[in-house]
């Protein structure tokens, strides 16, 4: 318990704030799908083929295709 509680004192208040200052990047990643209805035919429903790591606006992103998704 805190010293302070049933002595009369009133509880200490505090002050909190924050921004977010955010930049525009732009840029771009082609991802290209070779045998593409090969992959819908072998991929089950539900599963994910990933793309190689990739950096735009400095930050390294991967895709995730899912060929089955519905």
């Amino acid at each position: 318990m805190s010293p302070a509680v049933g002595r009369g004192n009133p509880p200490s208040r505090s002050a909190s704030s924050s921004t977010i200052v955010a930049e525009t990047a732009t840029g771009y990643h082609l991802l290209k799908i070779n045998g593409y209805s090969l992959t819908k035919a072998t991929t089950p429903t539900g599963s994910f083929l990933p793309s190689s790591p990739f950096t735009v606006g400095g930050h390294r992103w991967s895709i995730k295709y899912y060929p089955q998704w519905r």
